[in-house]
């Protein structure tokens, strides 16, 4: 844990309801905030392909959202409303219109903080984004119930299984790479790395028992900025048929296969870096 680092640059702490939120910044240029996805191995490590070619010609922000990575890890109940809360926060910070990019269900996250703050999203790029009719309802009362199970001893005993180094991998290749022979062993043990803070069972069980949840519909049909949605063709646990969902709700929005792929940001890396520049070369 303690050689753990997510980005090849030091964290600056800023704070966020008085806990620390690690954020990166590097290069120069255009600002570009970069928002990993989340899950059980969470952190800013996600971004780290888009964030190292990037900074070549912009000024690249990362995160860890708290309750993952290197940030503060607080035992509460994590809401959509709170990582919105952040994003607003860094788009704040850093004061002038940004290219905005986030993974997964972090996409409606950025989704709800450019329609609350649009003057200060430029233009957003979405990686396998959910939120239409994905994880788009409030949490069950089944739901509700497993999460106050999970945040006792018995959360540290499904939490463990969930975090240890046979699951991580198997998610990695099942669920991110499109062929399971790309990921390496250097790659698992990062993602396993940052399940092992004190408190990393916080945020994730707040995803899996649908606290996240957070339904988009209405604010991304009221977005005029560019959009670009990137999915690969491979990706199982988000399928590319949800794009249309997007694509439907957003004239604005533009769709970008990659073949071959699982999730881009991970699995095709610089055919992912390629696109998205071609995509900023217009904005």
């Amino acid at each position: 844990m303690a050689n753990f680092q997510p980005l090849p640059e030091e964290p600056s702490m800023q704070a966020w309801r008085g806990h620390a939120l690690a954020t990166y910044t590097a290069g120069q240029g255009a600002p570009v905030l970069l928002v990993h996805s989340i899950n059980a191995a969470a952190s800013a490590y996600e971004v780290r392909h888009p964030f190292t070619d990037l900074q070549r010609d912009y000024t690249t922000h990362a995160l860890d959202l708290p309750g993952f990575g290197l940030s503060a890890r607080p035992p509460r109940l994590y809401r959509a409303t709170d990582y919105i809360e952040v994003l607003m926060q860094m788009l704040s910070s850093i004061g002038k219109p940004t290219i905005l990019m986030a993974s997964s269900l972090s996409s409606a996250f950025a989704i709800g903080a450019a329609a609350r703050l649009p003057h200060l999203v430029r233009a957003l790029v979405l990686v396998a984004p959910v939120g239409i009719s994905q994880l788009s309802q409030p949490p069950t009362p089944v739901q509700s119930f497993t999460y106050d199970l999970l945040r006792g001893g018995f959360g540290d005993v499904v939490f463990g299984i969930l975090s240890s180094q046979p699951v991580v991998r198997y998610y990695l290749e099942q669920q991110t790479y499109g062929d399971p022979a790309r990921l390496t062993q250097e790659v698992q043990d990062n993602f396993h790395a940052t399940t092992q803070f004190p408190g990393a069972k916080y945020a994730p069980i707040c995803f899996v028992t649908g606290m996240l949840n957070y339904d988009v519909r209405r604010e991304f049909a009221r977005l005029s900025m560019p959009i670009l949605i990137l999915w690969g063709r491979k990706l199982k646990i988000t399928p590319v048929r949800y794009a249309q969902e997007f694509l439907d709700t957003n004239p604005h929005a533009q769709l970008v296969v990659i073949e071959e792929s699982g999730l881009p940001i991970e699995d095709s890396p610089a055919e992912f870096n390629t696109q998205v520049r071609a995509f900023l070369a217009g904005v």
